[in-house]
Order: C-alpha cells, then structure tokens, then sequence
C-alpha cells in the first residue's frame, strides 16, 4: 500500500472520530445491539496512548478498537465494544486466565457468544518471548559484535533457531483459536490484524533501536514470520487479514517518521517499542475499509518527534 494511501486513511479515521467519539463516549444507553469483541496483546491495547481506558491491560482509549467502534457509531453497523485486549497477552490467554501483577485476567475468549458480530485479533509476537527477547535480552549482546547478529547466535539449539520455530509456531496456534472463536461465536465476521512494519529490514539506528546490525535484520524477518504466519492461518479460517506491515512501511522504528517506538516512550504516552496512535489510525482505516465505511479526509494528525 503507498504511503499517500495510508494517509488518507489516518486521516479518514480522523474525521468519523470527530464527530463520533462523543456518541461513544461510554455513557450508558441502550445502545447498539451489535456487539464487537476486540482480542489481542499490547499491540491491539496501544499500551501507553492516553488517556487509558483502564492500568492492568493498559489499555487506550485510542486504539484502534475504540475508533473502529466510534466510527461505526452512527452507521447501520454501530456495535458495544467489549475489549479484551492485554499487555504481555500470549495466545494461550485466549483461553487461560492469566496475571498482570496482582491482578487475575479473564480468558479472553470469554466474551464471546452467539450475538458477537465482529471480532478482531492480534497476537502472536508474545510466544516463546520472541518480542521480549529481541527488546530486553538482545540489546545487551549489540557490544559483543555491534556489526555481526550475537544474538541469532544466542538463539541457536540443537533443533534450530528458538525463536524461529516460535515465530513458525504461531500458524498452528492460531488456527486453533481462529476455530475456536467461530465454534463461539458462529455469525461475527473475524479481522486477524498483523504487526506494523517495526525494525527495517536494512539500516540501523542504534539510539533508538540497540541492537547489532544483523540482529535489526533479525527483528525484521522474526516480525515477518509471525506475519506470514497470522495470514496463512486467518486465509485457512476464511477470514480477513490486515496486512499492518504493508500500511506502515517505511514506518519502522529507524525511519525519518517513525509509527512505532524505540526504546524510549512516544510523545503520546505510548509505550518503548510500541506503536504510536499513528499506526493505530492506520490498522482502524483498514479494517473500516473492509467494513465498507468511509469519510472525508480530514487534517493529519500533529507531527511528533521521532
């Protein structure tokens, strides 16, 4: 997708939020019938954007399950978003309940039935610590060899590369919740949403992104894994893909305008190597897209410092 589409979309979000967010504002009404069933980890939860919605998924108010839900508002296809999203929510909180410090998370999946009409989801970089490893354990190797990839190196075992066969592994476990979410929830149509474009696949940037050379490459291939990964199992459940890594590239962490962070916070609250509301408009244009909803492109939203 080019660039001056994605813009048009960012800013085509802009304009329904304007005048939608109000009439989605929380308050309690009657409501729209419809409900919507948001699924994911931080990515989907937009940790850090304020303001949050709630501290124990850090949640936003402005990811992009709340601005699909206000855009929708005064459609034909209003829904209630109940979402469910989560920081650190691998695909097995799905179907576990899980802890965020003192706190016991429902099993996702949980809130779907049969009234649910639409479902999207997004995980899949938090099995086998792939994400955590690459941002927590893979920047204190850069030193060893700041040109070479010591910490692909670090992830080889006898049955191959650890976090490859995590990143692979994402296909079967997906498909399994994919057919566990139609099991449930029969007449919701289903978006599997995938990572933006996070670490280019040339280039470094080590202020911002401190890994060695090859294992900024590595953040590359891992993310597009997982990507290949969530597509191929969303095609095998015949449902929509969205393809984030499309829409935001030339995006990454290292570029000039960067929809997703370093190691350090954004300046709209967001988390470190986490996306900004940018990316966030982006993957809520898409999938009003695919909705078949639309708006007058409005201003861009404020520049912000990389």
């Amino acid at each position: 997708m080019s660039a001056p589409r994605t813009a048009v979309l960012a800013t085509a979000v802009t304009a329904v939020l304007l005048s939608a967010l109000t009439a989605c504002g929380g308050e309690e009404s009657d409501g729209p019938e419809r409900t919507y069933v948001a699924l994911g980890d931080s990515y989907v939860a937009a940790v850090g954007i304020t303001p949050l919605a709630e501290t124990t998924c850090s949640r936003s108010t402005r990811n992009y399950a709340q601005q699909i839900t206000a855009a929708l508002a005064d459609t034909p296809q209003a829904v209630r978003l109940d979402d469910q999203s989560c920081a650190g929510a691998p695909i097995s909180s799905l179907t576990e309940t899980t802890l965020r410090g003192a706190a016991s998370v429902p099993a996702q999946l949980d809130a779907l039935d049969d009234s649910t009409d639409l479902v999207t989801i997004g995980m899949g970089g938090n099995e086998g610590g792939i994400f955590s490893t690459l941002v927590t354990n893979c920047p204190e190797l850069r030193a060893s060899d700041p040109t070479g990839a010591p910490c692909r190196e670090a992830q080889q075992t006898d049955a191959g590369d650890r976090l490859v066969i995590a990143a692979r592994g994402v296909r079967a476990a997906m498909t399994t919740a994919l057919a566990r979410i139609h099991d449930l929830a029969p007449q919701a149509r289903v978006f599997v949403v995938g990572y933006p474009e996070v670490a280019p696949a040339r280039g470094v940037c080590p202020r911002r992104l401190p890994l060695a050379a090859g294992d900024v490459a590595y953040f590359h291939e891992l993310t597009g894994l997982i990507n290949d990964a969530l597509a191929a199992a969303a095609k095998a459940a015949g449902d929509t893909f969205i393809d984030a890594a499309a829409a935001t590239r030339g995006h990454d962490i290292c570029s000039d305008d960067p929809w997703v962070n370093g190691q350090d916070d954004g300046p709209d609250g967001s988390w470190g190597y986490h996306p900004r509301l940018q990316e966030q408009q982006v993957v809520a244009g898409l999938i009003l897209e695919e909705l078949g909803v639309t708006a007058t492109p409005a201003a861009s939203p404020s520049p912000t410092t990389p």
